[in-house]
């Protein structure tokens, strides 16, 4: 299962690449950003996107799958399989963000985009809406504002090792008084 931070990686360097942006180039990390981190402003003629990740409540993600594997006599490994769901949210401001927005919902359909997100377990649903745009007033100026959302699946797996029962006490009581009998 990938972290939060893995996420954020994963996510930022495919935007970069999307909008023709290197993501080692740390001049890219003004032109796609996290909201909640201390960036410094943008003017009204830069194109801007910011990433944001969470999980999504989906119908596959409250099914489990439960798996016991018997190490030994005494111990066996308890796994938990599951799917996650998760949404990615584009933002993106700047003069260009309409065509920009279009440009990353293409990228992300491309196969080589794919093996990538196949390689950190990340597939794609492949309904992505068309990318809204969503100008907005701020400091007296119009800014051109274009939303995009996309969901992905993360299939996760949890495993810890957990004892084996190795026996049952059993009582049986008659009418007459307890019986006791081990397994």
């Amino acid at each position: 299962m990938n972290t939060l931070r893995q996420l954020e990686d994963l996510f930022f360097n495919t935007t970069c690449k999307a909008l023709g942006l290197n993501p080692q180039d740390k001049l890219s990390e003004n032109s796609v950003r996290f909201p909640w981190r201390n960036d410094p402003e943008w003017e009204h003629e830069d194109d801007v996107c910011f990433i944001a990740i969470t999980n999504e409540d989906d119908r596959y993600n409250r099914q489990f799958e439960v798996k016991h594997t018997p190490i030994s006599k005494e111990v066996a490994d308890y796994t938990i399989e599951n799917i996650r769901a998760i949404q990615i949210a584009w933002t993106l401001y700047g003069p260009n963000s309409f065509d920009r927005a279009h440009t990353l919902r293409n990228y992300i359909y491309m196969p080589d985009t794919q093996l990538l997100l196949k390689q950190s377990s990340m597939y794609m649903v492949t309904d992505i809406a068309a990318p809204i745009r969503f100008p907005e007033q701020f400091r007296d100026l119009w800014w051109d504002r274009s939303n995009l959302m996309a969901n992905f699946y993360e299939k996760t797996q949890s495993t810890s090792t957990v004892p084996l029962i190795q026996g049952v006490d059993i009582k049986l009581y008659t009418e007459k008084g307890e019986v006791k009998s081990n397994i």
